[in-house]
């Protein structure tokens, strides 16, 4: 206590400006945040699954798939010009960064029409120019040559007017999964045209958006949660100024994890979403007793430089006791398998000392150097004031 009073005393402003100089490089790190998650990647590489999750997605074309169902509307999906578009559609799908396989109905097409034109010393016929009653009979040859039991339910619906489009990936990045799927939507509405319909029903690119609608939520419920417990403070303390330090001093805490996460990961997920409600908590409940504490000494007849003494005085022993037990606390943490878990520890100790060196120091700093700053402020318009009166000998 002794060594953070003379440094908050004796150098306020060295301690001011390093810790300006470090929240600048915090706010730097947290604007280096990407939302991302990696979901096959969240245990630890000595679990079976991980491994062979691992494996599938750098040999076997990857875990992940966009699925989407395409409607042809009143018309059936057997019909042309749908099933050229969808064909035209399908090729330059297969052409984007990251698609490893696209299974659709004019796959089945097409094998069909190379395998009966064979004979025929015809390679090929284009889609384009199939009559409608050519498609179905392809189809229904298809549909009939599957053993017993197995139907074509997995690519078209029993009434014939919607087809599923199924895109196989090798990525596991839930950011890149969504920009894929823009991607080809984008495909999809310039080869299909408007007049047909067209939606994703993926599980994957459902989980990417859960994460993240759940960190964008996490963190605005956390700015929230902190403006109201600082106007309840300032409430409470019936002080403006008190609410302005309570709200700069428990916000400071979380860019600065933020910002050392942007600086280490860069990335941020499913993973952090619970662990900035559980630091507010925390972060919120030291400044309390520090402005707590120094409202009561300026109550007492205390100056401002005086009652930040004696406040820090008074909670010094129980916040440093109080950081360690949460600290230690996550600390176990650290060591789990599951990067969820993990990362909310890690990220919870960043915030949680962070807050008890900027209560323990830099809040104490700010007062003492605006108060220092208005006594010399006051005492310049003292002696500038010109004395009136008579002089009496």
């Amino acid at each position: 206590m002794r060594s953070a009073s003379f440094l908050y005393r004796r150098y306020s402003v060295v301690v001011l400006v390093a810790g300006l100089v470090v929240l600048m490089l915090a706010i730097y790190g947290a604007g280096r945040n990407q939302i991302n998650d990696r979901f096959t990647q969240f245990i630890s590489e000595k679990y079976e699954y991980r491994t062979d999750t691992d494996y599938i997605n750098q040999h076997a074309g990857g875990v992940n798939s966009l699925e989407f169902v395409v409607v042809s509307g009143p018309n059936s999906v057997l019909a042309n010009p749908f099933i050229a578009s969808l064909s035209s559609a399908v090729e330059e799908i297969r052409d984007l960064s990251g698609v490893v396989s696209v299974l659709s109905i004019t796959n089945v097409i097409e094998r069909m029409n190379k395998l009966i034109n064979t004979k025929e010393e015809i390679l090929q016929i284009a889609l384009s120019e199939l009559q409608d009653n050519t498609l179905s009979e392809y189809f229904l040859v298809y549909e009939m040559s599957l053993p017993e039991g197995v139907d074509v339910d997995n690519l078209v619906d029993i009434s014939k007017e919607s087809t599923r489009l199924l895109v196989g990936t090798d990525m596991v990045d839930s950011r890149n999964l969504l920009e894929l799927e823009q991607r080809i939507d984008s495909v999809l509405v310039e080869k299909m045209g408007d007049n047909v319909d067209f939606m994703s029903a993926s599980t994957s690119t459902v989980i990417s958006r859960i994460g993240f609608l759940a960190v964008v939520g996490g963190v605005f419920g956390a700015i929230a949660a902190l403006l109201i417990i600082s106007g309840m403070i300032g409430l409470l303390f019936r002080s403006w100024k008190i609410y302005l330090m309570a709200t700069v001093i428990n916000t400071i805490p979380v860019v600065m994890g933020f910002g050392i996460w942007g600086l280490t990961h860069a990335e941020l997920g499913l993973n952090l979403s619970v662990s900035l409600g559980v630091a507010v908590g925390v972060i919120v409940d030291d400044t309390v007793h520090i402005l707590h504490h120094y409202q009561r000494g300026l109550k007492d007849g205390m100056d401002r430089v005086a009652a930040i003494d004696w406040s820090m005085q008074q909670v010094t022993n129980a916040i440093t006791m109080s950081t360690l037990v949460i600290i230690t606390g996550f600390m176990p943490m650290l060591f789990s398998d599951y990067q969820v878990i993990h990362d909310n520890a890690l990220m919870m100790i960043y915030i949680v000392a962070f807050a008890f060196i900027y209560d323990l120091l830099v809040l104490p700093a700010a007062i003492v150097f605006f108060s220092k700053k208005r006594e010399s402020s006051d005492a310049t318009k003292a002696t500038s004031t010109p004395i009136t009166g008579t002089f009496q000998p």
